[in-house]
Order: structure tokens, then sequence, then C-alpha cells
């Protein structure tokens, strides 16, 4: 079977590390992405820490993940996997 791959992108008029910053406060998500909040995050961004987010918050689809940080290139790439092992397992990259 293929996976399922959903792509989206978005220019944004700001220095690499000025985005960098915004990536890496895993804590103020919420602040610009409604559809994401974060519950647990580690206090330092690092490959193999790990997070607990919420996707879909406050409504039917609901859905609680525990993720792994899998990639990380200072100020380029940060990159998230986890899912509901045997049901979804999702792959984020910013």
């Amino acid at each position: 079977m293929t996976p399922l791959s959903i792509t989206s992108q978005i220019q944004i008029n700001a220095a690499p590390q000025k985005i960098w910053e915004v990536l890496i406060n895993l804590a103020a998500y919420g602040d610009w992405n409604s559809k994401l909040r974060v519950i647990e995050a580690p206090e330092s961004i690092a490959r193999d820490s790990r997070a607990k987010l919420c996707a879909a918050s406050e409504t039917e689809s609901e859905r609680i993940f525990d993720v792994e940080i899998t990639a990380i290139e200072i100020p380029y790439l940060l990159e998230w996997q986890g899912g509901e092992p045997d049901i979804f397992i999702g792959m984020h990259r910013f």
C-alpha cells in the first residue's frame, strides 16, 4: 500500500532564525495553529525528544498523540512522527 501524502506550502516573509524560534516553542503552538494543541513538550527540542499533542482540539475528531522528534536541522527543519500504531502514523515536517 502506498502511503498517503498531504503537502502544503506557505511563503513566510521572515528570517529563518525568527521562524525557527516560533517552531521550537511547542508550548505556544496554539497561538498560531488552531488545529494543534501541545499537551506536553520537552524543555528543549532535540532528536528523539518526545511530546504529547492534541489534534482537532475540542471537536468530535479530537485525538491525542505521542510524537517523537525524528529530524532537526537548525534553523531549517523540524520533523516529528507519531500517531496511533496500527491505525495512523503521521509525519510533520516544518
